[in-house]
């Protein structure tokens, strides 16, 4: 269950407070929690909490501010940053020049142990100053690095909050334009490469630099020739940057298509339930492999230039060593000698790391500045206007109003939803005065939920004014709902007030429901209320508008999905009752709200204009059956006044005392008179805390992906392809020394030969890099592809079971963050592995070979090396787990937010939730600060016995200088050099890949989901025309959501014939939606079985059954695309069947005048239609289906009474031939049928027909249709 703390509870500070100045130099204040993570896995909790500088909330304020006033992004990052990050820069150039000192101080060993008097004290000298300068390198990587990834840390943190806020800002127009998937997107992929940007912005100047000086160097060595090598590099830089192009490019098309693919899968996986109830699964399957494939055509060809840049980049250190060497040997006919070329070599060496990092820091670059120019684009989307609604803070129209007893206004309004769209209102007149009960009607389609967006600032402005005098609680027509219990929904952020939120349970019917939860008000609610009927999800909607104690009450059709004996007590209880002081401007297709003789006014909605339809000779108002809210508006209009008490009726709910309630919840009622029941908390949890393994990443994960990559040979060949580079690589260096111990005169014969033999290597070790990192990048694609068709596969197939317990946030999750790390990083980390195991094995072997006895000394530094690898690798895979742990809470909320951003915003709670995004940023960038301090720490101790071993090295070589020649102590020495490096290379290229590798354990995780039963293979034979009759059985079928859950069907039997038209009613949660549950086997039965034309629908496969039945539900979920691909989504009618489907519906009038027509796009959620005009589009869907089984849940509970009828009509005439099921709580839409089944508890209680039924003069249907008012109009 989800906490919106701002930080979990950690038992420890940060011990940085209050460490020594010893242990922050050596970063050893993070010992104790590295040695807690070897011990347990860590939990956020065992984290430290951050500290106040670095919280998102006022990072975000110092940001914001500075943005602001710049105008430019970066203007602002370098008011809060600039001096702290132009000194880490310098600090940094600095480290790096420690690095050059290596080939300098080689060139003066060698040189003095050439010479004939070995002068030993300089070499120590030399020696000692080497093991300075690589412990001072070390602290200040450690240090420089921790504080620049801190600043970067700080800087998305900002970022990702300003993305949230501005998000509540759009416009409609640009939320048209960026969909929930984007704004994920831009959250994951694109703040992640402005943080690696941020990480490595330094050393796009500084490794250029550090070449330039090294070639400097090499000047002084080998003179003219290092103009060569020179030229060989810009040669190089020129390939870069034409390949740098083009990947930016490459990389911009990339997200354009992640976007559209991201839109889709949060489309799919929001309405899953609609795809499994129509059995699209392979379409959507499709759908998705398309976008997928047009995705990874794109990232082919990024990693295809990537692959040749790596080329030319780990190349270009051979290109300038054989350039060099042979401009110096050939043409400027000079002796090699081993002082001269071995310093050249480490030169070359220690230009290798800057090309080999080039590529990646520019990528990384090249990433970030799309990256950037998409979030300046999103920043920049036009936003709602503000000035729009006038409010109380106008005290001259304030006092206007007030006088006229006003409390909201519309003067001469003529609005729109696009600023070039038609107006949808023109010059449109509206007042409602305190305490109002306003109704308004009218035809689908006529604008009645956009008068609510209007008064709530959502339109577009074009004339007239509007004032709105007070507070807004607003129920949307369809209900949003948080993934939170049943309270926090209802509370919606404002304290909870014991008396208050009883009185509102009461007046919304909730009181049944409740009792009825395992957790009572603690349920929690599964993602957008999957977990709830229809009616519970508009019922607590409604609650927590009340609850608000709100001046003025949108209300947008709330009670249209609820059953009328209910909608009758809703109506006098809360509507007439609980807000009697309230203004409530009620929108309704309801006949008898309508005609109600308590409304002060009927206003029909017709043609963009209001109009009174008539005069009302209001009656006056009885004891509330509830105790009103008295509310601010209603205070000051008594104007001091004590507010006169109302005496609440005999029917009125029985409020328990204290001692009876529980102190920190409602437990589940047993009835209204009994006292409320102590329950535990975790019993009404629905959502599951996110799995994470624990120690090393699963041997299967790796098994899975390798398998993934092309299996066992392509690891084979990449091997074999590594062993022929290292040969080829060690060879050449072995040659050089073979060549430099020659001698001037044969040096000089042989020049033409040792040079061609030198290039042949280097040129057979450039072209093997290039054969690595395309079958590396081949093998990653290939991956990539297998692993998310799995995933979508697994995903797309798993029960309604998993996504009960799954958020979307956490899928979205693995498909954003988890997805792109598999795509681009995971295949350039085995290439990494690879090339830096080989190297620094080979090498660190050589060495240790050369120095003979004195190598065994390196032994014991390995031992600690591997040691210190283990101790550090174990926390590190902990945390990588824990950030995408802490990351998915984050997701969830944003897509919730981004659902609900109307809702949030009418109820003034925009900054609640600003809050809450902070909150769970923070928690996540807990685990990063820990990551990274870790980080540094691990990186420190690498380097600091790096410098040991070289300085062993140096040493064993200096006092082995008898016996070794020069050649062979320069070629070790340039070894030992880069030993250091390559070993935290080495064990940072496996951390690497390990915490990368946790992508693929989180995908393999949803791979494994168990799928439901089998889909397209039938167990027995099935006619191709089943059901050709549409007779249905239910024998004893007893049905749980869960193994552990209670019965919401038990043991019912019944049968239906061919033909036959079934109403089902029933009190909410009387098990009737569930019976379409189960024969659709969107949930398995516990026991019994269902018959359809004498078949047991168990033994056929999911897709003949689910295409066979059709079912329109009660929320009309539309998917992007066209209209055409809506209603025939397999292209299996023509233009004319489906004209004519649209004309039953009286659709024809609203399709034809839409650009494009049947080709007309559809926007995310059906957004450009009403939700009236969504359902008739399910309607005219069902029509084309000509399904011999229909289910119709709810299916006209969105549109007006006139509609309704004349569609009630079509249904019974085009479905005549076919069983017709109908649920249905108005009990107009079943009168007519054959037969009625009332169920109650999971059971059929009654089932006949509606005149025998009503004939025998009680009964539950009988009860039902007399509160309702429908006995006389069955008798007749």
């Amino acid at each position: 269950m989800r906490s919106y703390n701002t930080f979990a509870k950690s038992p420890l500070g940060n011990p940085k407070d209050k460490a020594s100045y010893f242990s922050r130099l050596f970063i050893s204040w993070c010992d104790p929690i590295l040695t807690l993570g070897n011990t347990k896995q860590l939990n956020l909790e065992d984290i430290w909490p951050l500290d106040a500088n670095n919280s998102c909330a006022l990072t975000c304020e110092e940001l914001k501010a500075n943005w602001t006033s710049s105008g430019s992004l970066l203007k602002a990052f370098l008011q809060c940053y600039g001096k702290i990050y132009i000194g880490i820069g310098f600090l940094l150039a600095f480290a790096y020049g420690c690095d050059l000192l290596g080939p300098l101080i080689l060139n003066q060993v060698v040189l003095l142990v050439s010479a004939e008097q070995v002068d030993f004290q300089l070499i120590w000298i030399w020696l000692a100053v080497l093991f300075v300068s690589r412990v001072m390198k070390a602290l200040i990587f450690g240090h420089v690095y921790k504080e620049t990834q801190i600043i970067a840390i700080k800087f998305s943190a900002a970022i990702k909050s300003l993305i949230f806020q501005k998000s509540f800002r759009l416009c409609v127009e640009s939320r048209l334009k960026k969909s929930t998937g984007d704004i994920v997107n831009l959250y994951t992929t694109d703040v992640s490469n402005i943080l690696m940007a941020a990480y490595y912005i330094h050393e796009i100047w500084i490794l250029p630099t550090e070449i330039l000086i090294a070639l400097y160097l090499l000047h002084s060595s080998v003179g003219l020739a290092a103009f060569a090598g020179l030229g060989v590099i810009i040669v190089v830089l020129i390939i870069n940057q034409v390949m740098a192009k083009s990947m930016a490019s490459a990389f911009t098309q990339i997200m354009t298509l992640k976007n559209e693919r991201m839109k889709a899968l949060n489309e799919i996986f929001s309405a899953i339930q609609i795809v499994k109830l129509n059995a699209w699964e392979p379409k959507f399957l499709t759908k998705i492999r398309v976008a997928r494939e047009k995705e990874l055509d794109v990232v082919w060809k990024y990693l295809y230039i990537g692959a040749l840049n790596i080329f030319v980049l780990w190349g270009a250190p051979m290109f300038v060593s054989t350039t060099t060497i042979a401009v110096y040997a050939f043409y400027m006919k000079e002796t090699l000698t081993a002082a001269k070329i071995f310093t050249a070599l480490a030169l070359f060496r220690l230009m290798q790391e800057p090309f080999r990092s080039l590529p990646k820091i520019i990528t990384g670059i090249i990433q970030a500045q799309v990256s950037m120019d998409r979030l300046i684009e999103f920043y920049q989307l036009p936003e709602r206007k503000q000035d729009v609604i006038v409010g109380r803070e106008n005290a001259i129209r304030c006092t206007t109003m007030d006088d006229k007893n006003v409390i909201v206004s519309i003067e001469n309004g003529t609005f729109a939803w696009t600023s070039a769209g038609e107006s949808l209102f023109k010059h449109v007149n509206f007042e409602a005065k305190n305490g109002e009960l306003i109704v308004v009607h009218g035809k689908v389609d006529s604008g009645k939920s956009s008068l609510c967006s209007l008064l709530l600032g959502d339109m577009q402005h074009r004339v007239g004014s509007v004032y709105v005098g007070g507070s807004i609680g607003y129920c949307s027509q369809q209900p949003w709902i948080q993934n939170l219990t049943i309270r926090d929904n209802i509370c919606f952020g404002r304290p909870y007030d014991k008396k208050k939120y009883l009185k509102v349970l009461e007046a919304c019917g909730l009181v049944a429901d409740i009792q009825s939860l395992p957790g009572g008000d603690k349920t929690e609610i599964g993602q957008k209320g999957l977990n709830l009927s229809g009616d519970q999800k508009a019922r607590i909607a409604l609650a927590r508008a009340c609850y608000s104690d709100s001046d003025i009450l949108l209300l947008d059709a709330p009670l249209a999905a609820v059953d009328n004996i209910v909608v009758n007590e809703i109506f006098q209880k809360c509507i007439l009752g609980l807000l009697r002081h309230k203004t409530r401007i009620l929108i309704t297709h309801n006949p008898d709200f309508i005609n109600s003789k308590h409304a002060d006014s009927v206003l029909l909605l017709a043609n963009g204009q209001l109009h009174h339809t008539q005069t009302i000779d209001k009656k006056p108002l009885g004891p509330p059956p509830v105790s009103p809210l008295i509310g601010v508006q209603f205070a000051r209009r008594k104007k001091g006044n004590k507010p006169e008490e109302t005496k609440p009726s005999s029917v009125a709910f029985a409020f328990t005392s204290p001692s009876q309630l529980i102190q920190d919840g409602l437990a589940p009622l047993v009835s209204r008179s009994s006292s409320f029941l102590r329950v535990k908390a975790q019993d009404g949890q629905l959502i599951t805390d996110e799995e994470r393994h624990e120690g090393r990443v699963a041997k299967h994960v790796f098994v899975a992906y390798f398998h993934a990559m092309g299996g066992i040979w392509v690891c084979f060949f990449l091997i074999l392809v590594q062993c022929a580079w290292q040969a080829l690589m060690q060879g050449s260096d072995f040659y050089l020394a073979y060549w430099t111990g020659e001698s001037s005169t044969d040096q000089v014969e042989n020049t033409k030969h040792n040079l061609t033999i030198y290039t042949l290597l280097a040129l057979g070790s450039s072209a093997l890099v290039l054969v690595r990192t395309m079958t590396v990048s081949l093998g990653g694609l290939h991956a990539a592809r297998t692993l998310f068709d799995r995933m979508t596969k697994s995903l797309i197939h798993a029960p309604m079971t998993f996504f009960d317990s799954q958020p979307l946030g956490r899928i979205l999750n693995r498909y954003s963050d988890d997805i792109s790390r598999v795509d681009f990083q995971l295949p350039f980390a085995y290439g990494s592995l690879l090339a830096i195991g080989f190297s620094v094995g080979c090498t660190l072997i050589t060495a240790c070979v050369v120095t003979q006895y004195f190598g065994l000394l390196v032994i014991p530094i390995l031992v600690i090396y591997i040691r210190i690898g283990l101790y550090y690798l174990q926390p590190a895979r902990e945390l990588q787990r824990l950030q995408k742990v802490t990351t998915s809470p984050i997701l969830a909320h944003l897509s919730e937010a981004n659902d609900g951003s109307s809702v949030i915003r009418a109820f003034g709670m925009v900054s609640r939730f600003c809050n809450e995004n902070a909150s769970n940023i923070d928690n996540n960038n807990r685990t990063v600060y820990l990551s990274i301090v870790s980080s540094s720490w691990f990186a420190l101790r690498m380097q600091l016995l790096g410098g040991v071993i070289v300085v062993v090295i140096a040493v064993a070589l200096t006092l082995l200088q008898p016996v070794l020649s020069p050649g062979l102590i320069g070629l070790a020495f340039n070894y030992g050099l880069a030993v250091d490096q390559g070993l935290e290379g080495l064990i940072q290229a496996w951390s690497w890949l390990e915490t990368s590798m946790v992508s693929p354990e989180r995908i393999q995780k949803y791979i494994d989901v168990p799928s439901e039963a089998s889909y397209d293979k039938d167990k027995v034979v099935v006619p191709p025309k089943w059901p050709n009759h549409g007779a249905i059985d239910f024998e004893n079928v007893t049905l749980k959501y869960n193994s552990n859950g209670k019965n919401v069907l038990d043991s019912v039997n019944f049968n239906i014939k061919a033909g036959e038209k079934i109403g089902i009613v029933g009190r909410t949660g009387a098990g009737m939606s569930s019976l379409a549950m189960a024969l659709f086997r969107l949930h398995e039965l516990a026991s019994g079985r269902i018959l359809i034309d004498g078949i047991d629908i168990s033994q056929m496969g999911l897709l003949t059954l689910r295409s066979r039945l059709c079912i329109i539900t009660q929320s009309p979920i539309l998917f992007k695309g066209t209209i055409r691909g809506y209603l025939d989504p397999f292209d299996e009618r023509t233009d004319h069947d489906i004209w004519a489907a649209l004309g039953k519906v009286e659709l024809t009038t609203i399709v034809s005048s839409i650009d494009g027509k049947l080709d007309a796009p559809l926007d995310e959620n059906g957004d450009n239609l009403s939700v009236g005009e969504r359902q008739l589009l399910c309607m005219a869907r069902s029509l084309l289906s000509k399904a011999r089984v229909v289910i119709m849940d709810e299916a006209t509970a969105a549109i007006d009474a006139e509609n309704d009828a004349k569609l009630q009509k079509v249904i019974r005439s085009e479905f005549n031939d076919a069983t017709l099921l109908t649920i249905a709580h108005r009990l107009d839409s079943v009168l007519d049928s054959n037969r009625i089944m009332v169920m109650d508890a999971g059971k059929v209680v009654q089932f006949a027909s509606p005149m025998s039924l009503i004939a025998r003069g009680e009964g539950p249907f009988y009860n039902l249709a007399k509160e309702g008012g429908y006995v006389d109009r069955v008798a007749k």
